[in-house]
């Protein structure tokens, strides 16, 4: 469960842009690296709850910390957040209405 949590918050911080060209490609995954994306996605993930994930109903805090971690990019940061309120499918492809389990 830990490793699919990992590869999820790495593969979100990857789409985030989080660390971007940090990463040779192929090459292993930087351990600091990994607990920095983890880290990010604990953030993001709890901004998104808090939130019901409805984005506009993100306080300000939270909102600055939110785009914070996608360099203030806001087009950036909604379609990270469409990732979290529709993750993809098995086939990759995203799902409408999938409902997220808060794993807290």
């Amino acid at each position: 469960m830990k490793t699919k949590l990992s590869l999820l918050a790495l593969g979100l911080a990857m789409v985030a842009g989080i660390g971007g060209g940090c990463q040779p490609e192929g090459g292993p995954i930087d351990p600091a690296y990994l607990k920095s994306a983890e880290e990010t996605g604990k953030v993001n993930r709890e901004i998104f709850v808090k939130a019901g994930g409805d984005y506009d109903k993100m306080t300000p805090e939270d909102r600055t910390r939110f785009l914070a971690n996608f360099k203030n990019d806001e087009a950036q940061a909604k379609r990270f957040w469409d990732l979290m309120k529709n993750p993809p499918g098995q086939n990759g492809v995203l799902q409408p209405g999938v409902k997220i389990p808060n794993p807290g």
